[in-house]
């Protein structure tokens, strides 16, 4: 029979979540959630229970009085925010809030820097979809509250609603920009900065048909939900 430590030390793994974002959430230290893998000390019980919703496993699993990890049709009625929590992939190479960064139209090389631990929306944008976290530069979108350095969180593949932030993918060198999507009545495209130093840039129908013009998806969070254009 493996020990509580054992099975809490694999479905942490299991979780892609991190020691420091569990011990945040049950305001606790990595040290103290280390010691709980290591068996040298014991979390109480309603810290177990806890810990079960945070890393989405069944309490008796956690226990020990169960060898499968899966919530049971009982606790699978249970509700709260540590269950919608998610393993999101973070990109390190950053899109760009500036003049635009270029990519080759073929290049899906990009391996992810880490996982973030996200709550995605019950409905509407990023309830479905594939959601990925980019690490931008540059200040063109800071009135937009998203600065240099900042982690956006993206729906991959999602429509961008009209004069929304997203990620876009521009021009014959396949520049990629975080901007406001203006969409006009003949089927071009305004890409708006959010800061009065960054111009319009019109994207034209003979753009898109070209195949110089991508959306790589609506922005749903940063630190927090940005503004529209």
């Amino acid at each position: 029979m493996s020990t509580f430590g054992e099975r809490l030390s694999n479905a942490i793994k299991n979780s892609g979540l991190t020691k420091k974002y569990i011990a945040e959430k049950l305001n606790t230290t990595t040290t103290t959630v280390y010691r709980w893998e290591k068996n040298i000390n014991q979390a109480n019980d309603d810290v177990k229970k806890q810990l079960a919703k945070l890393l989405d496993v069944s309490l008796s699993y956690l226990m020990g009085e169960s060898s499968t990890s899966k919530f049971d049709s009982i606790e699978a009625d249970l509700s709260g925010p540590f269950r919608k929590t998610i393993p999101v992939p973070l990109y390190a190479e950053g899109v760009c809030c500036g003049k635009g960064f270029s990519y080759g139209a073929d290049d899906n090389s990009e391996q992810p820097e880490s996982f973030l631990p996200f709550c995605p929306p019950a409905v509407g944008q990023g309830a479905n979809g594939k959601i990925i976290a980019i690490r931008v530069s540059g200040n063109s979108m800071i009135d937009a509250g998203i600065r240099e350095g900042s982690i956006i969180f993206v729906v991959l593949d999602s429509e961008i609603h009209d004069r929304q932030p997203g990620v876009v993918c521009v021009g014959p060198d396949h520049k990629m920009l975080v901007r406001c999507v203006i969409r006009k009545p003949d089927g071009s495209k305004v890409l708006r900065a959010k800061n009065s130093r960054y111009p319009d840039e019109i994207v034209s129908l003979e753009d898109i048909e070209a195949g110089w013009y991508r959306e790589i998806g609506p922005i749903i969070q940063v630190s927090s939900t940005p503004e529209w254009a």
